[in-house]
């Protein structure tokens, strides 16, 4: 598996968290906002994040939260941003 297939894993699992139903809505609607597919949200996290900002405001860094704390603990990596931790752990 590769370093973006495990990220994307791991945001898969931090969106499961608020539920599946839910993850799925989310996918489904920052593809048809943004063109940006699922599998492209590890290098394009920026654009997902102020996705999820609009539609969810302050609730979003709860998400954002999971997220990170997914990535973090599969790439064994001090949790800062999610930003940052992707962008270091595509590098």
């Amino acid at each position: 598996m590769e370093r973006s297939e495990k990220v994307l894993y791991c945001i898969d699992r931090g969106l499961g968290l608020i539920g599946s139903t839910v993850k799925e809505v989310i996918y489904y609607h920052f593809e048809n906002v943004t063109s940006i597919r699922k599998e492209q949200i590890p290098y394009n996290i920026k654009d997902f994040l102020n996705f999820l900002n609009k539609v969810f405001g302050s609730a979003s860094l709860t998400i954002e939260d999971l997220m990170l704390r997914e990535v973090s603990k599969e790439f064994e990596m001090e949790p800062s941003s999610l930003e940052d931790v992707i962008r270091r752990v595509l590098m």
